[in-house]
Protein backbone atom coordinates (compact mmCIF):
# COMPACT_ATOMS: atom_id res chain seq x y z
CA UNK A 1 0.00 0.00 0.00
CA UNK A 2 1.23 3.51 -0.81
CA UNK A 3 -0.07 6.80 0.51
CA UNK A 4 0.17 10.46 -0.36
CA UNK A 5 3.50 11.91 0.83
CA UNK A 6 5.19 8.48 1.18
CA UNK A 7 8.96 8.81 0.71
CA UNK A 8 11.67 6.42 -0.50
CA UNK A 9 15.34 6.39 -1.45
CA UNK A 10 16.32 6.95 -5.08
CA UNK A 11 19.46 7.10 -7.24
CA UNK A 12 21.59 4.85 -5.00
CA UNK A 13 20.52 6.81 -1.91
CA UNK A 14 21.72 10.10 -3.39
CA UNK A 15 18.23 11.57 -3.12
CA UNK A 16 14.74 10.54 -2.21
CA UNK A 17 11.34 10.66 -3.82
CA UNK A 18 7.93 11.55 -2.50
CA UNK A 19 4.62 10.27 -3.85
CA UNK A 20 2.03 12.89 -4.74
CA UNK A 21 -1.38 11.26 -5.08
CA UNK A 22 -3.46 13.82 -6.94
CA UNK A 23 -6.81 12.10 -6.41
CA UNK A 24 -6.55 12.13 -2.63
CA UNK A 25 -4.09 14.38 -0.82
CA UNK A 26 -5.47 13.61 2.66
CA UNK A 27 -3.19 12.17 5.29
CA UNK A 28 -4.02 8.81 6.89
CA UNK A 29 -2.73 7.14 10.04
CA UNK A 30 -0.57 4.04 9.74
CA UNK A 31 -2.76 0.91 9.98
CA UNK A 32 -2.51 -1.07 13.20
CA UNK A 33 0.65 -3.15 13.20
CA UNK A 34 0.19 -6.92 13.54
CA UNK A 35 2.81 -9.47 14.43
CA UNK A 36 3.39 -12.12 11.79
CA UNK A 37 4.14 -15.61 13.07
CA UNK A 38 6.93 -17.23 11.00
CA UNK A 39 5.80 -20.34 9.18
CA UNK A 40 9.33 -21.67 8.64
CA UNK A 41 11.20 -23.09 11.68
CA UNK A 42 14.39 -21.16 12.37
CA UNK A 43 13.36 -18.22 10.26
CA UNK A 44 13.47 -15.86 13.21
CA UNK A 45 15.51 -15.51 16.38
CA UNK A 46 15.09 -13.74 19.67
CA UNK A 47 13.53 -10.25 19.61
CA UNK A 48 15.78 -7.64 18.05
CA UNK A 49 17.63 -10.09 15.79
CA UNK A 50 17.22 -10.48 12.05
CA UNK A 51 16.64 -13.67 10.12
CA UNK A 52 20.36 -14.04 9.58
CA UNK A 53 20.93 -14.06 13.35
CA UNK A 54 18.52 -16.96 13.99
CA UNK A 55 20.01 -19.95 15.82
CA UNK A 56 20.02 -23.19 13.81
CA UNK A 57 18.74 -26.50 15.20
CA UNK A 58 21.19 -28.24 17.52
CA UNK A 59 23.34 -30.91 15.89
CA UNK A 60 21.98 -34.33 16.67
CA UNK A 61 24.64 -37.00 17.40
CA UNK A 62 24.79 -39.78 14.80
CA UNK A 63 22.73 -37.88 12.22
CA UNK A 64 24.09 -37.46 8.71
CA UNK A 65 24.00 -33.99 7.08
CA UNK A 66 24.55 -32.90 3.45
CA UNK A 67 27.39 -30.43 3.23
CA UNK A 68 26.05 -27.57 1.09
CA UNK A 69 27.68 -24.18 1.31
CA UNK A 70 24.96 -21.52 1.04
CA UNK A 71 26.01 -17.88 1.48
CA UNK A 72 23.84 -16.15 4.01
CA UNK A 73 22.78 -12.57 3.38
CA UNK A 74 23.83 -9.83 5.74
CA UNK A 75 21.41 -7.83 7.87
CA UNK A 76 18.55 -6.34 5.85
CA UNK A 77 18.81 -2.51 5.87
CA UNK A 78 15.86 -0.73 7.42
CA UNK A 79 14.87 2.60 5.73
CA UNK A 80 15.32 5.52 8.08
CA UNK A 81 13.16 8.66 8.13
CA UNK A 82 14.56 11.34 5.79
CA UNK A 83 14.69 14.84 7.26
CA UNK A 84 14.52 17.92 4.99
CA UNK A 85 17.88 18.56 3.33
CA UNK A 86 19.12 22.08 4.00
CA UNK A 87 20.82 24.00 1.20
CA UNK A 88 24.53 23.31 0.97
CA UNK A 89 24.41 20.32 3.33
CA UNK A 90 22.88 17.65 1.15
CA UNK A 91 24.20 15.55 -1.70
CA UNK A 92 25.45 17.00 -4.97
CA UNK A 93 22.12 16.15 -6.60
CA UNK A 94 20.13 17.91 -3.89
CA UNK A 95 22.37 20.97 -3.99
CA UNK A 96 21.92 21.16 -7.75
CA UNK A 97 18.16 21.29 -7.25
CA UNK A 98 18.56 23.95 -4.57
CA UNK A 99 20.29 26.16 -7.11
CA UNK A 100 17.01 26.33 -8.93
CA UNK A 101 15.04 24.38 -11.49
CA UNK A 102 14.88 26.33 -14.75
CA UNK A 103 16.66 29.17 -12.99
CA UNK A 104 14.02 29.62 -10.25
CA UNK A 105 15.60 29.70 -6.76
CA UNK A 106 13.90 28.49 -3.55
CA UNK A 107 12.37 31.09 -1.30
CA UNK A 108 13.99 31.92 2.03
CA UNK A 109 13.19 29.26 4.64
CA UNK A 110 11.68 26.90 2.06
CA UNK A 111 12.61 23.25 2.63
CA UNK A 112 13.80 20.94 -0.09
CA UNK A 113 10.60 18.87 0.19
CA UNK A 114 8.35 21.94 -0.17
CA UNK A 115 10.42 23.16 -3.11
CA UNK A 116 9.94 19.89 -4.94
CA UNK A 117 6.18 20.00 -4.30
CA UNK A 118 5.70 23.28 -6.16
CA UNK A 119 3.26 23.20 -9.12
CA UNK A 120 4.95 23.06 -12.51
CA UNK A 121 3.95 26.59 -13.50
CA UNK A 122 5.76 27.95 -10.43
CA UNK A 123 8.93 26.24 -11.58
CA UNK A 124 8.83 27.94 -14.97
CA UNK A 125 8.23 24.75 -16.95
CA UNK A 126 4.72 25.62 -18.09
CA UNK A 127 5.68 29.18 -18.94
CA UNK A 128 8.46 27.94 -21.19
CA UNK A 129 5.99 25.87 -23.17
CA UNK A 130 3.68 28.85 -23.67
CA UNK A 131 6.53 30.97 -25.04
CA UNK A 132 7.37 28.38 -27.70
CA UNK A 133 4.44 29.57 -29.84
CA UNK A 134 2.65 32.89 -30.16
CA UNK A 135 -1.04 32.46 -29.35
CA UNK A 136 -3.52 34.02 -31.73
CA UNK A 137 -6.58 32.85 -29.80
CA UNK A 138 -7.83 30.40 -27.23
CA UNK A 139 -6.30 27.01 -27.88
CA UNK A 140 -4.62 28.09 -31.11
CA UNK A 141 -1.07 28.94 -32.11
CA UNK A 142 -0.17 31.43 -34.82
CA UNK A 143 2.06 29.89 -37.50
CA UNK A 144 4.58 32.27 -39.06
CA UNK A 145 4.36 33.23 -42.73
CA UNK A 146 7.71 31.51 -43.29
CA UNK A 147 6.36 28.21 -41.92
CA UNK A 148 3.28 28.47 -44.12
CA UNK A 149 5.45 29.27 -47.14
CA UNK A 150 7.52 26.09 -46.74
CA UNK A 151 4.36 24.03 -47.21
CA UNK A 152 3.71 25.59 -50.64
CA UNK A 153 4.96 23.84 -53.79
CA UNK A 154 8.00 25.28 -55.63
CA UNK A 155 6.05 25.81 -58.82
CA UNK A 156 7.12 28.53 -61.28
CA UNK A 157 4.61 29.04 -64.07
CA UNK A 158 3.27 31.95 -66.20
CA UNK A 159 1.50 34.58 -64.09
CA UNK A 160 -1.84 33.98 -65.87
CA UNK A 161 -1.84 30.39 -64.58
CA UNK A 162 -0.40 31.06 -61.12
CA UNK A 163 -2.94 33.80 -60.35
CA UNK A 164 -5.58 31.10 -59.88
CA UNK A 165 -3.39 28.13 -58.94
CA UNK A 166 -1.76 29.86 -55.96
CA UNK A 167 -5.10 30.26 -54.18
CA UNK A 168 -5.65 26.50 -54.43
CA UNK A 169 -2.15 25.08 -53.98
CA UNK A 170 -0.94 27.62 -51.42
CA UNK A 171 -3.80 29.24 -49.42
CA UNK A 172 -2.92 32.72 -48.21
CA UNK A 173 -0.46 33.33 -51.03
CA UNK A 174 -0.42 35.58 -54.09
CA UNK A 175 1.16 35.04 -57.50
CA UNK A 176 4.35 37.09 -57.71
CA UNK A 177 6.12 38.14 -60.91
CA UNK A 178 9.73 37.08 -60.23
CA UNK A 179 10.84 39.93 -62.50
CA UNK A 180 8.54 42.88 -61.70
CA UNK A 181 6.27 43.49 -64.64
CA UNK A 182 6.58 47.30 -64.50
CA UNK A 183 10.18 46.89 -65.74
CA UNK A 184 8.92 45.56 -69.07
CA UNK A 185 6.33 48.17 -70.08
CA UNK A 186 5.93 51.96 -70.17
CA UNK A 187 2.35 52.38 -68.88
CA UNK A 188 0.43 51.57 -65.70
CA UNK A 189 -0.70 48.08 -64.67
CA UNK A 190 -3.96 48.12 -66.60
CA UNK A 191 -2.15 49.18 -69.76
CA UNK A 192 0.44 46.45 -69.31
CA UNK A 193 -2.28 43.84 -68.78
CA UNK A 194 -3.77 44.93 -72.11
CA UNK A 195 -0.48 44.48 -73.95
CA UNK A 196 1.73 47.52 -73.30
CA UNK A 197 5.24 46.12 -73.76
CA UNK A 198 8.77 47.41 -74.44
CA UNK A 199 10.90 46.02 -77.24
CA UNK A 200 14.17 44.17 -76.95
CA UNK A 201 17.18 45.39 -78.94
CA UNK A 202 16.53 42.77 -81.62
CA UNK A 203 13.01 44.09 -82.25
CA UNK A 204 11.11 41.33 -80.39
CA UNK A 205 8.64 42.29 -77.68
CA UNK A 206 9.56 41.53 -74.09
CA UNK A 207 7.62 38.95 -72.07
CA UNK A 208 3.94 39.82 -71.70
CA UNK A 209 2.16 40.44 -68.39
CA UNK A 210 0.46 37.02 -68.39
CA UNK A 211 3.54 35.09 -69.54
CA UNK A 212 5.95 36.43 -66.90
CA UNK A 213 7.42 33.67 -64.66
CA UNK A 214 5.59 33.75 -61.31
CA UNK A 215 5.75 31.92 -57.99
CA UNK A 216 3.34 31.71 -55.03
CA UNK A 217 4.38 33.86 -52.05
CA UNK A 218 2.57 34.13 -48.70
CA UNK A 219 1.24 37.56 -47.71
CA UNK A 220 0.78 40.92 -49.35
CA UNK A 221 3.74 42.72 -50.88
CA UNK A 222 3.25 45.64 -48.47
CA UNK A 223 3.04 43.49 -45.31
CA UNK A 224 6.34 43.56 -43.46
CA UNK A 225 7.86 40.19 -42.54
CA UNK A 226 6.11 38.15 -45.24
CA UNK A 227 7.93 36.30 -48.05
CA UNK A 228 6.03 38.41 -50.61
CA UNK A 229 7.30 41.60 -49.00
CA UNK A 230 10.86 40.20 -48.93
CA UNK A 231 10.76 39.45 -52.66
CA UNK A 232 9.81 43.08 -53.37
CA UNK A 233 12.92 44.22 -51.54
CA UNK A 234 14.59 44.32 -54.93
CA UNK A 235 12.39 47.23 -56.08
CA UNK A 236 14.42 49.76 -54.14
CA UNK A 237 17.70 48.40 -55.46
CA UNK A 238 16.44 48.51 -59.02
CA UNK A 239 15.19 52.08 -58.70
CA UNK A 240 18.44 53.17 -57.08
CA UNK A 241 20.46 51.67 -59.94
CA UNK A 242 18.21 53.31 -62.54
CA UNK A 243 18.31 56.73 -60.86
CA UNK A 244 21.93 57.15 -61.91
CA UNK A 245 21.12 56.33 -65.52
CA UNK A 246 18.14 58.45 -66.50
CA UNK A 247 15.56 56.09 -64.97
CA UNK A 248 16.59 53.00 -66.92
CA UNK A 249 18.84 49.96 -66.43
CA UNK A 250 19.70 46.94 -68.51
CA UNK A 251 17.48 43.87 -68.70
CA UNK A 252 20.34 41.71 -67.39
CA UNK A 253 20.70 43.89 -64.29
CA UNK A 254 16.97 43.93 -63.59
CA UNK A 255 16.63 40.15 -63.89
CA UNK A 256 19.66 39.44 -61.68
CA UNK A 257 18.48 41.76 -58.89
CA UNK A 258 14.92 40.39 -59.02
CA UNK A 259 16.02 36.76 -58.96
CA UNK A 260 18.32 37.33 -55.96
CA UNK A 261 15.41 38.66 -53.89
CA UNK A 262 13.07 35.89 -55.02
CA UNK A 263 15.68 33.37 -53.85
CA UNK A 264 15.85 35.14 -50.48
CA UNK A 265 12.08 34.74 -50.14
CA UNK A 266 12.02 31.08 -51.19
CA UNK A 267 15.53 29.60 -51.00
CA UNK A 268 14.12 26.08 -51.08
CA UNK A 269 12.88 26.76 -54.63
CA UNK A 270 16.19 27.91 -56.12
CA UNK A 271 16.18 25.28 -58.88
CA UNK A 272 12.76 26.23 -60.24
CA UNK A 273 13.34 29.98 -59.89
CA UNK A 274 16.70 30.01 -61.67
CA UNK A 275 15.73 27.61 -64.45
CA UNK A 276 12.34 29.05 -65.40
CA UNK A 277 13.33 32.72 -65.08
CA UNK A 278 16.56 32.58 -67.07
CA UNK A 279 14.99 30.30 -69.67
CA UNK A 280 12.39 33.00 -70.32
CA UNK A 281 14.56 36.13 -70.25
CA UNK A 282 17.65 34.49 -71.70
CA UNK A 283 15.96 34.83 -75.10
CA UNK A 284 16.59 38.59 -75.12
CA UNK A 285 19.67 40.78 -75.38
CA UNK A 286 20.71 41.41 -71.73
CA UNK A 287 21.72 44.99 -72.67
CA UNK A 288 18.15 45.84 -73.63
CA UNK A 289 17.15 49.03 -71.72
CA UNK A 290 14.19 48.57 -69.35
CA UNK A 291 12.21 50.88 -67.09
CA UNK A 292 13.58 51.42 -63.57
CA UNK A 293 10.73 53.42 -61.98
CA UNK A 294 7.30 52.33 -60.76
CA UNK A 295 5.66 55.47 -62.14
CA UNK A 296 4.50 55.24 -65.78
CA UNK A 297 6.81 56.76 -68.39
CA UNK A 298 5.58 59.90 -70.18
CA UNK A 299 5.77 59.84 -73.96
CA UNK A 300 8.03 62.87 -74.18
CA UNK A 301 10.09 62.26 -71.06
CA UNK A 302 13.86 61.82 -71.06
CA UNK A 303 13.41 58.24 -69.88
CA UNK A 304 11.09 57.39 -72.76
CA UNK A 305 13.83 58.32 -75.24
CA UNK A 306 16.17 55.81 -73.58
CA UNK A 307 13.70 52.93 -73.86
CA UNK A 308 12.56 50.90 -76.84
CA UNK A 309 8.97 52.04 -76.59
CA UNK A 310 8.58 51.38 -80.29
CA UNK A 311 10.32 48.77 -82.33
CA UNK A 312 14.00 49.72 -82.88
CA UNK A 313 14.50 51.28 -86.29
CA UNK A 314 10.93 52.63 -86.33
CA UNK A 315 10.22 56.34 -86.04
CA UNK A 316 8.36 57.38 -82.90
Amino acid sequence: MVRHDDEWWMNHRNTYGRLTYVKDAKRYETPEEKEITPRMPGASGPPGETASDARPDAVRPGAQYAQLAVPMPGPVPVPMPVPPIPQGQGTAAADAVWKGIKGLKPEEGETFSDYMQRPLYNLGIKKKKEKSGTKSGTGSVRISARDLQRKCPCTVEPYSKQKTACQVECPGSQAHHIVPDYLLGAGNRKMRERGDRLYANDGSRLTSFGDGPAICLIGNKSTQGTPHNAAHGGDGEIQSRAADNGGVLSLGEGVDISVSHALAARPECSGEILTKTYDEFGRFDPDTPIRGTENPIGKDSVTSRLLNIVKPGTER
